[in-house]
């Protein structure tokens, strides 16, 4: 009975011993001894000089209190222990631990714990960079304030053992206000970030950038590439620094406008080519637009980047001369594009003719490019040609619908006529050429409202024309209606009319050689025809020579066969009247 009874009490007390606050659990400890000051790193050898200051923060026996040092910060083990003997302390005393060869510390990197007889309160220092050759590392505030975790080099050389540290004497860093731009604000590659704060006198900034929230770099924020970042404010003393909350932003993906376009260049300008020339854009759009990186290309490939800040006005011209962009634009034909920043080819324009001196190539409102005599340099574009009479002359309407043939010397009596001449291209520039038959020259134009494309021709080749005659001051013309009316009848050296005309001739010639003899009086006679239609054949044109030629023939065919039947009936006369004078007789 007795047993049971010690072992029901002893439940009891176990029990007990449980439902009891555990000291180390239970209880915040307040600090009485702290590390206050160490000195790693003196000036000269290091042996014996270096030094543990120790603050008191109450009355404390100092027995059996122990500092540990490591060699590294992340040291189980430490390489020296220093157990303290008795010693009484009052609140505020300072105690310095040195000239012993057991105080070695690493002056790069370590790591300092105090700890209370108990072991149940341990107040630490650690350090991962040299504070400098004759510089402590104290803590920071007041005694009454103390931060534990947070360090300083000393401001003076040799440090302040066994006196107020030399930290707690510098104000507190306060952290910018106002600062610019807002959290996770947007902006494009183009613009220019604008990052501003108040500062306070003798406190120096730093403004830090990075890609994520690690803060590792500080970059130019000038020139950052598409995507987010983050950023903060450091404003740092020689006593402590702080940071500002840390911000985002968000470089985009810009959306260029679609509404510029190349209205109008001058690659011929009157008088020097290299200040003369110029190239406009215009903004088709309600709002202004930022040009910034965006290219101008010739036909050679060579470009001209348009510089940062460069705006176009809505609904407003731009232009750039030559002296600025550096782009030469061939007089006899050249290409001009628009790219945008990201290579995207928005406007582009190709001229093949020469513009005359002084005239630009320029948009109209139907979107056709052309010609105009009124460059309009950053204003409305104004088309303004120079067109020849015959462009805009009427004409009377055409008597007859069947073309007339007639000779390329014959005008006067077919004006306003449709008429088909055919001859050979004595010459030929642009629009206009020159044909001619023999019996003169007429000149060819083809208008540009027919659209007739001039076809190739050489000097020579024979080209057969219907067009309208046409009297233009004291020029008669020949004006073709449509591509058709142009018809190339042979090249150069291949006349085939002339040979079968030639052909022909000759045929008759036989034929009337191989004939029953005639009288020298008719021979003579058909000589003498010939020579007379020589110079009447000369004058004709291809065709009526061809027709007067064999009208000829027939006559002398004609002529020939009544002269043959003549001299056959005069002779068969005097036969038979002799034959009755015979018989009479």
């Amino acid at each position: 009975m007795k047993k049971l009874f010690w072992i029901i009490l002893g439940i009891i007390l176990l029990g007990y011993s449980f439902l009891l606050p555990q000291k180390a659990q239970a209880e915040e400890i307040s600090p009485q001894l702290v590390i206050n000051e160490v000195m790693a790193n003196p000036q000269g050898a290091d042996i014996g000089k270096e030094w543990i200051e120790l603050l008191c923060l109450s009355d404390i026996d100092l027995k059996d209190w122990k500092i540990k040092i490591f060699n590294d910060p992340d040291s189980v083990s430490p390489t020296k222990t220093i157990t303290l003997v008795s010693e009484l302390m009052k609140n505020g005393d300072y105690l310095i631990i040195s000239n012993n060869t057991s105080v070695a510390v690493t002056n790069a990197k370590g790591k300092i714990v105090l700890s209370d007889p108990s072991g149940d309160y341990e107040n630490t220092i650690s350090w991962t960079t040299d504070m400098g050759d004759g510089y402590s590392m104290e803590v920071i505030g007041p005694p009454n304030e103390l931060d534990y975790k947070k360090w300083l080099k000393s401001i003076e050389l040799g440090g302040t053992p066994g006196i107020e540290n030399s930290v707690t004497k510098i104000e507190p860093v306060i952290a910018p206000e106002y600062v610019l731009p807002l959290d996770n604000q947007t902006f494009l590659p183009t613009q220019t970030i604008d990052f501003s704060w108040v500062e306070e006198e003798g406190i120096k900034y730093v403004c830090q950038i990075s890609s994520d929230e690690s803060f590792s770099i500080l970059i130019d924020a000038s020139e950052l590439e598409i995507g987010k970042y983050f950023w903060r404010v450091k404003a740092e003393n020689s006593l402590n620094y702080v940071y500002t909350i840390p911000r985002s932003f968000e470089i985009i993906e810009p959306v260029y406008s679609k509404e510029i376009s190349i209205s109008e260049i001058l690659p011929n300008p009157t008088g020097d080519d290299t200040i003369g020339e110029w190239i406009e854009l215009f903004n088709k759009s309600g709002l202004d637009v930022d040009l910034s990186g965006w290219r101008i290309v010739d036909g050679s490939g060579k470009f001209f980047l348009i510089p940062k800040s460069t705006i176009i006005k809505a609904y407003e011209f731009i232009s750039f001369p030559r002296t600025e962009s550096d782009l030469t634009l061939n007089n006899d034909g050249d290409e001009v594009k628009l790219y945008q920043p990201n290579n995207n080819l928005i406007s582009s324009i190709i001229y093949t003719d020469n513009g005359d001196e002084g005239l630009s190539w320029v948009i109209g409102p139907d979107g056709a490019w052309s010609w105009t005599t009124t460059p309009t340099k950053g204003s409305d574009n104004i088309i303004t040609v120079i067109l020849e009479i015959e462009e805009v002359q009427e004409i009377e309407p055409i008597i007859n619908t069947t073309p007339i043939e007639m000779a390329t010397g014959d005008f006067e009596n077919y004006l306003d006529k449709l008429v088909k001449i055919t001859g050979k291209v004595v010459s030929t520039s642009g629009d206009t050429f020159y044909l001619d038959d023999g019996s003169g020259l007429v000149k060819v134009y083809i208008q540009k409202k027919t659209g007739i494309n001039k076809p190739e021709m050489n000097k020579g080749d024979i080209f057969e024309i219907v067009g309208v005659v046409d009297l233009y001051g004291q020029t008669w013309r020949v004006l073709p209606r449509s591509q058709n009316d142009i018809l190339l009848v042979e090249h150069a050296a291949k006349i085939v009319s002339t040979k079968k005309a030639v052909k022909k001739v000759a045929t008759e010639t036989v034929k009337a050689i191989n004939s029953p003899p005639v009288s020298k009086a008719v021979a003579a006679a058909s000589n003498t025809v010939s020579e007379n239609k020589k110079e009447e054949i000369k004058n004709l044109s291809l065709g009526q020579a061809i027709k007067t030629i064999i009208g000829l023939s027939i006559i002398l065919f004609v002529f020939f066969i009544i002269t043959i039947r003549k001299l056959s009936k005069q002779k068969t006369g005097r036969q038979i009247g002799g034959h009755f004078g015979d018989d009479e007789t």
